[in-house]
């Protein structure tokens, strides 16, 4: 359960985090620009980790109790 909520804050933050820093690179020069695209490109290792380690984890808790979740109409 730990690693699939940390898969969610830490991926969806980090993302959130780097849209607000893209919004904002408008205003910046050609080499700020440059600069922040190669930073994406490592942010964007680290958001693609942590949305497979959240489907991974989730698909383990969904197999932990799979009688359960598969007759649910919720889930």
């Amino acid at each position: 359960m730990f690693l699939h909520t940390a898969g969610v804050v830490v991926g969806g933050g980090v993302a959130i985090a780097a849209d607000r820093s893209t919004l904002r690179a408008a205003r910046w020069g050609d080499p700020e620009r440059r600069h922040h695209v190669v930073e994406l490109a490592n942010l964007h290792r680290l958001v693609v980790t942590s949305l497979a380690i959240t489907v991974i984890s989730g698909l383990l808790l969904l197999t932990s109790d799979l009688e359960t979740f598969w007759g649910s109409w919720i889930f």
